[in-house]
């Protein structure tokens, strides 16, 4: 069976890599979570990462759904069209029909291979994109009620010291209020409530920081309050990873683990960094954190990124001294972190999906090219199941590569006794007529 957020609860906990003192624990006694991305069609990866997780004495893995996936699997038809004279009549929004498929399809998986530290996360619910002139005037009304959007976005720019003109307050309130982020809100809350995950990402990174903070802030305590669901784990994005062939400078934490000549961060902006990130995850009450760390998504072929380590060491305690509890950091991009041992803890979830991409997809290549002539001639041997065997077994194989470099290879055992102490979650009746 699938494991809880209560129990990825314990995980966070019972796997901080830092002593009392801010300082890296050994390398044996930290691991990093693989958390693979499961892409339509789920099945065969899916499946392939839950048998990674199982074999021999179990490696823990979070298994990822990311929106576009949910829309797919929930028959989304701008997502996947349907063939001419077919149209989707399923009620429920395409993203939470899918999530719930997915985590069904994870319970199969499971049990089928009896893999016990498998949980599920829907990954980058990405908010509508923003532009000052897209939002300025009202589209619509189906988002936040405006009084509600309008004291949100005043206590975030005055909690981060923002500097806001009014033509740029208007097009917040409206983007807020608009019927394209009540969408996008509806199809997050749908998928959390019926796809049951253990950890759920409300990507508005990309947003400005008062949208960001403000609609963050409103997402996660309605998910608390009006859906009750109090130990799902909430990841928010602080600022968004760019991508492969973006033309961004970074500036690294300034210390021992900045790239020789690479632009570093002043003391005013280390000071800064760390004052707007640790307010954003106090008044969102985030439960875990995505910012920017060098890394970026979709890494071509022998590409990788120098990771901000010292800016992990930085801010993770910083945060966990804030909170009183840990705020895992999910590094986004992960196919191309160049990883090296003090990564490993810092970063809690390696999100990987391009290289697992690669990996099935390479095993279709090599397939075609050992079978082109009797898969032309139609022979059953070369066009039937074997294919998809082997690209079942190649996203098993890419995740146990994963697994091994995040030192969670086989890390089973551990993981149980951390889990053996988690109790069951007690349900309480408050209506007196209500029976067990």
């Amino acid at each position: 069976m699938l494991r809880t957020s209560r129990e990825l609860r314990a995980v966070l906990e019972g796997t901080y890599p830092f002593d009392e003192d801010g300082e890296l624990l050994p390398p044996e006694r930290r691991c990093t979570m693989l958390a693979s991305n499961a892409n339509f069609d789920l099945p065969i990866q899916c499946r392939g990462f839950v048998m990674a997780s199982a074999a021999l004495d179990g490696s823990p893995q979070i298994v990822q759904i990311s929106y576009t996936a949910a829309d797919q699997t929930g028959s989304h038809p701008r997502k996947l069209p349907p063939i001419e004279g077919v149209q989707r009549t399923t009620g429920t929004r395409p993203a939470a029909v899918g999530a719930q498929r997915a985590h069904e399809l994870l319970e199969w998986y499971t049990d089928d291979y009896d893999a016990d530290l498998v949980w599920m996360s829907l990954d980058h619910y990405t908010s509508p994109k923003f532009s000052v002139k897209q939002f300025a005037e009202p589209r619509g009304s189906g988002g936040i009620y405006g009084p509600i959007a309008r004291g949100l976005l005043e206590d975030a720019i005055e909690s981060l010291g923002l500097e806001v003109g009014a033509a740029e307050s208007r097009a917040y309130v409206n983007y807020l209020t608009s019927d394209v982020f009540g969408e996008y809100a509806r199809d997050f809350f749908g998928s959390v409530a019926l796809g049951q995950a253990a950890w759920a990402m409300v990507d508005t990174g990309d947003t400005p920081a008062a949208v960001n903070l403000a609609s963050t802030k409103w997402i996660v305590d309605n998910v608390r309050t009006a859906l009750d669901m109090r130990d799902v784990i909430i990841e928010a994005e602080f600022s968004a990873t760019g991508s492969s062939g973006e033309e961004e400078d970074y500036a690294y934490w300034p210390g021992p683990y900045a790239p020789e000549g690479a632009p570093t961060m002043t003391d005013e902006e280390q000071e800064a960094f760390l004052k707007h990130i640790t307010t954003f995850v106090h008044k969102t009450n985030a439960d875990a954190i995505a910012y920017e760390v060098g890394s970026k998504h979709a890494a071509k072929a022998g590409e990788t990124f120098a990771i901000d380590v010292g800016k992990l060491k930085a801010t993770q305690p910083a945060l966990r001294g804030l909170m009183g509890r840990r705020i895992p950091y999910a590094g986004h991009g992960g196919t191309g972190f160049r990883w090296e041992p003090n990564l490993i803890g810092p970063v809690f979830k390696r999100n990987i999906n391009t290289q697992h991409l690669y990996a099935g997809t390479m095993s279709q290549v090599k397939w075609i090219d050992r079978y082109r002539d009797a898969i032309e001639n139609r022979e059953k041997d070369a066009i039937g199941r074997g294919r998809k065997i082997a690209e079942v077994q190649a996203a098993a194989e890419s995740a146990m590569e994963i697994l091994k470099e995040c030192q969670c290879w086989q890390k089973g055992p551990e993981f149980r006794n951390i889990l053996a102490g988690v109790k069951a979650k007690e349900v309480v009746f408050t209506d007196s007529a209500a029976k067990e």
